[in-house]
């Protein structure tokens, strides 16, 4: 064979290998499926979760098991002031130990800090701290073990958790099959319900969670009822139902297309609603909010700007309020009759983080806490709780940092999940919280054998 033959070989072998990849675009033939879905893979590792701020070369570090570099953020530098390393047994030698602040009227009770820990026996777990501000135990959380697991835990994110009175902690391992699972105050499993679950562990305080099933982007965020004695699913809502029950409310489908010539594109995946959080009204605070049921579910979307009320047996919506707040996590019914949400703040960049609160009844809302005094701003995620001590508990997760403030804003503990102090790298906090002294029953742990 010539040259020139060899140069029209060449030639031709390429039109060849053009017009066929032309063909796969455009009509789809082998291998399409392959090649779109991998690319979809390496385009989703690239981008990595909205708000991770990881490189590539940090998410190799990550996904290799070197350093837990997708669960990294960081806080303004002024914040490290008055903070105290806190020694915590069972650290990775690779992250350096948590700061701690408390204020010296402040050490009463318990606070429960969960998130990224980086432990020897597990990368997720929690910490209780006790009044003299010492840990006093330790969980250790992990899906690695269970007959489900796909991916080790650094590519799971442990967001919606209990803490029960007899020490138990139920959570939910979001991604890659974790499914819920609920151990005990030696961090043994108690059980483990496999499956697709999400963003929270919700107890109705009459012996039952509430979470998400299915994945978190569809439009549908299905819920379920979940037995906390033995993870049995007692009963399942299914938004196509609710949204048959409400035909005149149109408060879901609100990123929808109004009019798509293939009508079934209309219910794409993408983030559509995000539901995140499932409160049921308790007989604590029933009394503040008479027009509602106890059970009643207060449920949040976080795409949408929504928090709506449904009652779980007829699936009728008694309430809802759309774009109070942004991008928001954790409503939670408040004793005074109000409604509190934490407000991420996440589409206007210059924001901070805040909490804001509606009167159900009037629609009178305002601001309870404006993270922008201290810099508080956590783009996704997030929790706070209403405390026995007067106290707002705040977490802000992609800060890797939880606070407490009293009534007048003011500090009264703080906890940085420091993974660098000279980096300024924090890792990611799931929940805080700030429990009585009598939330247990005794001190549970003390019967673990090595006190975990």
């Amino acid at each position: 064979m010539n040259n020139v033959q060899k140069a029209a070989l060449v030639y031709l072998l390429a039109m060849v290998v053009f017009f066929y990849g032309y063909a796969v675009s455009r009509f789809k033939v082998f291998p399409h499926a392959y090649l779109e879905s991998a690319v979809k893979e390496i385009e989703a590792f690239v981008a990595g979760d909205a708000h991770e701020k990881s490189s590539v070369i940090e998410k190799l570090q990550n996904d290799a098991g070197f350093a837990p570099l997708r669960f990294t953020y960081g806080v303004h530098e002024d914040l490290y002031a008055n903070h105290v390393p806190l020694e915590t047994p069972g650290l990775k030698d690779r992250r350096d130990r948590p700061l701690v602040f408390i204020d010296e009227a402040h050490t009463e009770g318990y606070r429960v800090i969960v998130g990224s820990m980086d432990f020897e026996e597990a990368f997720w777990g929690a910490l209780l701290i006790g009044p003299g501000g010492d840990v006093i135990h330790r969980w250790t959380l992990s899906t690695e073990h269970l007959p489900q697991n796909k991916d080790p835990d650094l590519l799971k994110v442990l967001y919606g958790v209990h803490v029960g009175s007899d020490g138990s902690m139920t959570f939910s391992m979001q991604e890659s099959a974790g499914g819920i699972v609920k151990v005990d105050a030696c961090s043994n499993e108690i059980w483990n319900l496999p499956g697709e679950f999400h963003h929270t562990v919700s107890s109705d305080g009459e012996g039952a969670y509430w979470s998400f099933v299915g994945s978190q982007y569809t439009l549908d965020q299905d819920m379920v009822k979940i037995s906390a004695e033995t993870g049995e699913i007692l009963h399942r809502i299914d938004m196509t139902e609710v949204r048959a029950a409400n035909p005149h409310i149109h408060i879901w489908d609100l990123t929808l297309p109004v009019y798509d010539p293939k009508p079934e594109r209309r219910y794409r995946t993408g983030n559509l609603t995000h539901g995140n959080d499932i409160d049921p009204l308790g007989q604590d605070v029933a009394a503040s909010f008479e027009q509602f049921e106890v059970g009643d579910l207060l449920v949040s979307y976080a795409t949408t700007n929504l928090v709506f009320i449904l009652d779980p047996d007829t699936l009728k919506v008694k309430w809802w309020r759309i774009g109070l707040s942004d991008y928001h996590h954790d409503p939670d019914w408040e004793s005074d009759g109000r409604i509190t949400i934490y407000s991420n703040e996440r589409r206007r960049e210059e924001n901070f983080s805040r909490i804001v609160y509606i009167d159900p009844v009037t629609f009178e809302d305002g601001v309870t806490f404006d993270g922008a005094a201290i810099r508080f701003r956590s783009p996704a995620n997030g929790m706070h709780q209403r405390t026995g001590y007067n106290t707002r508990m705040i977490t802000s997760a992609n800060q890797g940092w939880a606070f407490e403030v009293d009534d007048a804003g003011e500090t009264v503990f703080s906890f940085i999940n420091s993974y660098s102090r000279d980096d300024n790298k924090t890792l990611f906090i799931s929940d805080a919280l700030r429990l009585m002294p009598e939330y247990f029953d005794g001190k549970p742990w003390e019967a673990c054998t090595d006190n975990n």
